[in-house]
């Protein structure tokens, strides 16, 4: 079984490594960890640091500590960038060249006027450009961002998070929301937060585990700097970053929200972040109206995430050059801003004053909540950065408060006042949108500190989760993933059953019987064959019913019929072959049945295998064979990543080259990796006989942008390579004095397109990264061509001293 090596550092320390060295200095003469450091040649703050790791979850405790702390101090000034920026709080440069709708309207515009109008179309679109140029230029090779992007590397890279892309991120979301892109600052936040975290745990050479734990921490305080709300920034990172409840690293987590909250209120106050006028529920058939806004707040956060990622899609599509992208999608953005000024930046004045019982128009509130969606999905799309909770907050307070108006003129004697269904509201579109209710209701509490609202807000949080969860299965963050073929989900044993398909599971040795067949006859066929259910099928071989051992037995009890069209059960439920052992499970349980017949879909009535219980849990067997291939397939993803390789997504449409061929027949490049096919709903891992069919999305990863066009020309167009390559697996150990003695992975400078698939240390597999620093006695398995088997010698062995063993392993390609 894999485990975390403990790896070795290089380079300065920094300041915890200064002040572990202080605290662990002997006067007089060299220390044992002086000797230490000179025998294993690391640096004397790092074998301090080693000491201190002993104390275990102390240690731990410590550096969640540090990652709070640090993290509110760069949330601070992540604020200070965007509040130095802005004329008015929260509501972009725009905001005093615009107008509101009003004037537009009803009002004679003026020479000055229509140049405050150009500067508020033009501002938007500058900002836009500037933004998405920064990140090409910082990160050309980022795809996913912002929290998105933080749960890929969750789940992909063990929890490392890149430095680089990260500040270029939070430079960006500066640019974008002081040019009055319609973001919010919170995914910059939370990208803060985490990235602080996995910088230290990787400069301490933490395990994965103890990596993706201090990047949870800074999640949580990325939240609870942003709103001043550490009990839903813990939430957060559990319910949507790391996506399970554990009691691991709760701890953990929770020390560092409530070290970013402190410092937070200390830096910028302790004010909540909106007041609310009083609130009580005037009577108990209010909450039925609550439940009617937790129905709308569904609707409306499935189109809101439904349109921003259709709209992602149309602009990734749209060949042209990203900062024509990018003018035109902030032009849009300062187009609809002249007429709706509200809809510039986060907005958080607006919902201030709708929650205060400003007085807004219907028809105002309305055509905000329309827009808001579109000028926030035009922002990202376009080439902005930022964050979709505040969007989320202020769709759902236009959409209470017009809620709120309309059953306050309906129901004047049982409705509360706007301002309370536009508070609810807010949790319920958020909800919905990130489908995460018990962040949304703590973060509601938190903002207003008025438990009173608590109960209609929980209402209407989960019917909008449960209801938006039922029309779309991916949040704003998840669908993101999916659309690149990262599938994230809850609960490992269901997805190893999704890992199967019903063909796979089912056993073609069935019994059949005909309608007419007398019990007696029955019985003894129970007894000969030992089956305990039978598929009843007519004389033409169509399927009529299904009988059972139970169904023979209760019949003898009862006296009750003579002939198995007596007992059966007609029309029984079927399952289809390419439906998963996940779907067939639910419907044994459901049903309370035994056996499930399987059928065609060309053909529903003919029988063609029959899927039991024991036949499930003998494929369980088979969908954890394939989780281990996954999980293989995650650790070449993170070498990959290391190498500075990308992931690339094409989608096999009509025509396409790739279509029927078989995955060993495709020949793509050295190094190329297919990670998943998806096709339909279902994720398929390929393998060498797997035939592609139209329709399927391919995630692949590939060494870099020249060698993904070439790899989507073959797949779609049939160009580029004529012949695979073969691989060969090359197996060294390292005596001591080997080149790579002592050396990250990463430092070998082994021929390009060679991969290290394993190491093995003193009997135990260590799963392979970058920073892998290997030791003497490692013995080291490494995938390369047969004519880079000399070279890789000499990277890992020195002048040819120490041969190593090749073994031929086939052609590689995509099947690897």
């Amino acid at each position: 079984m894999p485990v975390p090596e403990p790896g070795h550092a290089r380079g300065a320390g920094g300041w915890l490594g200064g002040i572990m060295a202080v605290l662990s200095f002997r006067p007089g003469g060299r220390s044992r960890m002086d000797a230490e450091c000179a025998s294993e040649k690391e640096p004397f703050w790092l074998l301090a640091v080693r000491r201190v790791q002993r104390m275990g979850p102390a240690f731990l405790a410590l550096n969640a500590a540090v990652v709070g702390a640090l993290t509110a101090l760069g949330s601070y000034l992540f604020h200070l960038g965007i509040e130095n920026g802005l004329i008015g709080r929260g509501n972009g440069i725009a905001l005093r060249l615009a107008w509101g709708p009003e004037w537009v309207l009803f009002e004679r515009p003026t020479r000055a006027a229509w140049g405050n109008c150009f500067l508020a179309v033009a501002f938007p679109a500058l900002g836009l450009v500037l933004a998405a140029g920064l990140v090409r230029i910082l990160s050309p090779q980022e795809v996913g961002h912002g929290v998105a992007g933080l749960m890929e590397a969750m789940a992909l890279r063990g929890g490392r998070v890149r430095m680089r892309p990260a500040v270029a991120r939070v430079l960006a979301a500066i640019l974008t929301i002081v040019a009055g892109g319609s973001v919010g600052p919170e995914d910059p936040n939370v990208q803060i937060g985490a990235t602080v975290g996995s910088w230290l745990a990787q400069r301490l050479r933490l395990s994965s585990e103890r990596i993706r734990t201090l990047a949870a921490c800074g999640a949580a305080s990325g939240i609870a700097s942003a709103f001043n709300a550490p009990i839903a920034g813990v939430f957060f990172a559990q319910e949507v970053i790391l996506g399970e409840f554990t009691t691991g690293g709760f701890a953990m987590v929770v020390l560092a929200a409530v070290t970013a909250s402190v410092i937070t209120r200390v830096l910028r106050g302790d004010s909540p972040a909106f007041r609310i006028p009083e609130y009580t529920l005037r009577s108990p058939w209010e909450l039925f109206l609550y439940l009617g806004l937790g129905l709308a707040a569904a609707l409306v956060s499935t189109l809101y995430v439904r349109g921003l990622l259709r709209l992602e899609e149309h602009f990734q599509a749209w060949r042209s050059p990203f900062w024509l992208k990018a003018a035109l999608g902030g032009a849009m953005v300062g187009a609809a801003g002249v007429a709706f000024p509200q809809l510039f930046g986060v907005g958080y004045d607006t919902m201030e004053a709708l929650l205060r019982g400003e007085a807004m128009a219907l028809w105002v509130l309305v055509a905000l909540m329309a827009l808001k969606p579109l000028l926030t999905a035009l922002t990202l799309a376009a080439g902005g950065s930022g964050g979709v909770f505040a969007p989320s907050l202020f769709i759902g307070a236009m959409l209470g408060g017009a809620f709120g108006q309309a059953v306050g003129k309906l129901m004047p004697g049982i409705a509360a006042p706007p301002p309370a269904y536009a508070l609810v509201g807010m949790g319920g579109v958020l909800a919905g949108a990130v489908h995460c209710p018990i962040t949304a209701i703590l973060l509601l509490f938190e903002m207003t500190r008025d438990y009173r609202i608590i109960l209609p807000v929980m209402l209407c949080a989960a019917v909008s989760t449960l209801v938006a969860q039922h029309l779309s299965p991916g949040s704003v963050y998840t669908g993101r993933l999916a659309r690149r073929g990262i599938y994230l989900q809850q609960g490992r044993d269901r997805h190893v059953l999704e890992m199967v398909t019903v063909e796979e599971a089912m056993t073609r040795d069935f019994a059949s019987v005909s309608p007419e067949l007398s019990l007696e006859e029955l019985g003894r066929l129970f007894e000969q064959s030992g089956h305990h259910g039978a598929a009843v099928v007519d004389s033409e071989g169509r399927l009529f019913g299904v009988v059972t051992l139970s169904d023979y037995h209760r019949s003898l009890e009862e006296g009750k019929g003579r002939k198995v069209v007596d007992i059966c059960t007609r029309n029984p439920v079927v399952l289809y072959p390419d439906q998963n052992l996940h779907e067939a499970m639910v419907l044994l349980a459901s049903r309370d049945v035994g056996r499930v017949p399987v059928v065609t879909r060309d053909d529903p009535q003919r029988v063609v295998g029959m899927v039991r219980r024991s036949d499930v849990i003998r494929a369980y067997r088979l969908g954890l064979a394939r989780r281990m291939e996954v999980e293989r397939r995650m650790q070449e993803m993170r070498l990959v990543s290391h190498r500075g390789g990308e992931l690339l997504t094409v989608e096999l449409g009509q025509g396409a080259a790739a279509v029927g061929r078989p995955v060993r027949a495709l020949n793509l490049p050295f190094g190329t990796i297919i990670a998943t096919i998806q096709r339909g709903e279902r994720a398929i891992i390929p393998r060498g006989d797997t035939t592609l069919q139209q329709g399927d999305r391919l995630v692949l990863l590939v060494d870099g942008p020249e060698t993904g066009a070439l790899v989507r020309a073959l797949l779609l167009e049939g160009k580029g390579l004529t012949a695979g390559e073969t691989l060969c697996q090359a197996e060294h150990v390292l005596r001591p004095g080997a080149a790579a003695v002592g050396k990250r992975i990463a430092e070998l400078g082994l021929p390009r397109g060679s991969l290290v698939v394993r190491v093995v240390r003193q009997g135990q597999e260590i799963v392979p990264h970058g920073d892998t620093r290997l030791e003497a006695g490692d013995r080291v398995v490494v995938e390369v061509r047969p004519e880079d088997i000399e070279a890789t010698e000499r990277c890992l062995l020195g002048a040819g001293n120490f041969p190593g063993r090749a073994q031929e392993s086939g052609t590689r390609g995509m099947e690897a």
